[in-house]
């Protein structure tokens, strides 16, 4: 996976303090074309969409395990968007210092390499851990 953060460079100099005094320019059109690159989803983990989301993926390895070519699809789409999610915010020590972080101002896109997700879905999630 490789993250690029749409920011505009008037906005640039807090996200350089904490992630490096340096950053890369590229040609956002060229980048979408070629490597068909998506912006993250920010969620609000208390949302009903994501309340929704968290149900249809333990939903998925509650059930009984059979071979469906219609399972197979869903659990692309559904392992798919995990992968272009991200919280709006989150509290993070910044300078020794308990701040909110707001992800959402990164202006994520994300390149994820195609992969066959239902042998990688067992990294994402033991069944123990399904609620």
């Amino acid at each position: 996976m490789t993250c690029f953060c749409d920011i505009p460079f008037t906005k640039v100099g807090n996200h350089m303090t904490l992630y490096g005094r340096y950053g890369i320019a590229l040609d956002k059109q060229q980048i979408i074309e070629k490597f068909k690159v998506q912006p993250i989803h920010y969620i609000n983990p208390e949302s009903p969409l994501a309340n929704d989301f968290k149900e249809a993926f333990a939903q998925y390895y509650r059930k009984e395990k059979r071979v469906n070519p219609e399972d197979k699809v869903l659990l692309d789409y559904v392992l798919s968007t995990l992968l272009y999610m991200k919280p709006i915010s989150k509290i993070e020590e910044i300078d020794g210092v308990m701040k909110t972080y707001i992800f959402q101002d990164e202006c994520e896109w994300r390149y994820i390499p195609t992969i066959d997700f239902p042998k990688s879905s067992q990294l994402l999630m033991k069944e123990d851990q399904i609620t």
